[in-house]
């Protein structure tokens, strides 16, 4: 189902919150002790003393939607087929799910209808089927939510090694087999390339803002799940014009360390600005939560949280949280 006019922002989605509920009442006074009133006052009926009742357990607030998601992901087949996503859907609706978070990239290749990405050449999609879109018709008629989940930073995996590259992909006109002016993945400290974007770079920023900007506006999803919101350690964001930024901002010199905080910084900075560039991320209707990594993959962790652009902090897809990953354990 195509075309929404607002959409949730998830920079990956969401940890489980259990609503306690509420006990039974404190147990009626003893009246077998009571003393009797002294015959010269005249005594009043005693009140009537309600029985105790157990109240219903308070609702789950509407924020709380991801308690019970599942991650989906393309690293098996659950999702290619339109016999495939009903049967995940069912799976899911079974087990009391209110949510899906389906990844609709894998390297940055589509498995919905796009201008901004190449369709996947993954040869186990079913033909003419656009995965995003027959999973919100299948999954909003069961009243499950759909957020879709794309990792933004990886651009290859070993799995692409025996697929045909998609034209205009990624991974071959901006990964480090291409021209150093036209790549976008970073460089580590001692200047190897690496298949992970650099979110020093202005045109990754662009990106991600182009492919969150497409879905939320041609597809009715309820959020999208922003994943790999990081750079891949405190060792990455070598890219030549990623250091010229930094020294030109700063006016540091030279090759900063790769624990200078400064430089710590100014590398966690690009990822707040990455986020803030997508649509939404500034905040107003939008809400992100985010898997940002630990602290020496100089994502914001909390710290984003407190800085107003991680709006929700959440868990990583394959380790538990709510019902988990449907699957086995995606390939890291």
């Amino acid at each position: 189902m195509r075309r929404r006019h607002s959409v949730v922002l998830v920079v990956l989605a969401s940890a489980l919150v259990l609503a306690a509920g509420c006990g039974p009442g404190s147990d009626p006074p003893d009246r077998s002790t009571a003393t009797s009133p002294e015959p010269s006052v005249r005594a009043r009926p005693p009140e009537p003393v309600a029985e105790p009742t157990e109240e219903a357990p308070a609702p789950p607030a509407p924020e709380d939607a991801l308690a019970r998601a599942a991650w989906v992901h393309l690293f098996d087949d659950s999702l290619k087929t339109r016999a495939g996503i009903r049967r995940v859907v069912a799976d899911l609706a079974a087990a009391g799910a209110t949510a899906v978070i389906a990844e609709v990239v894998r390297r940055q290749d589509a498995y919905y209808d796009s201008d901004v990405l190449p369709r996947t050449t993954d040869p186990a999609l079913e033909p003419g089927l656009d995965v995003l879109d027959a999973l919100i018709d299948e999954a909003h008629a069961a009243g499950l939510e759909v957020h879709a989940w794309i990792p933004f930073a990886p651009t290859w995996h070993e799995f692409y090694g025996t697929l045909p590259a998609p034209e205009g992909w990624v991974s071959t006109v901006h990964g480090p087999t291409a021209a150093e002016a036209d790549r976008w993945v970073t460089r580590t400290i001692d200047g190897t390339w690496d298949t992970y974007l650099d979110p020093g770079l202005p045109e990754v920023r662009e990106h991600v803002a182009a492919i969150v900007g497409e879905i939320a506006a041609e597809y009715l999803v309820d959020g999208i799940h922003l994943d790999y919101v990081r750079y891949a350690s405190n060792r990455h964001g070598y890219h030549p014009r990623a250091l010229a930024r930094y020294q030109a901002e700063t006016g540091a010199t030279g090759i900063p360390d790769p624990e200078d905080p400064a430089w710590s910084d100014w590398r966690r900075e690009q990822v707040d600005e990455l986020i803030r560039a997508a649509p939404g991320g500034g905040g107003g209707q939008w809400e992100l939560a985010g898997a940002v990594g630990r602290g020496d993959q100089l994502g914001r962790g909390t710290g984003g949280c407190r800085h107003g652009v991680v709006h929700r902090h959440a868990g990583v897809p394959g380790r538990p949280a709510g019902l988990g990953a449907l699957g086995r354990e995606r390939p890291r």
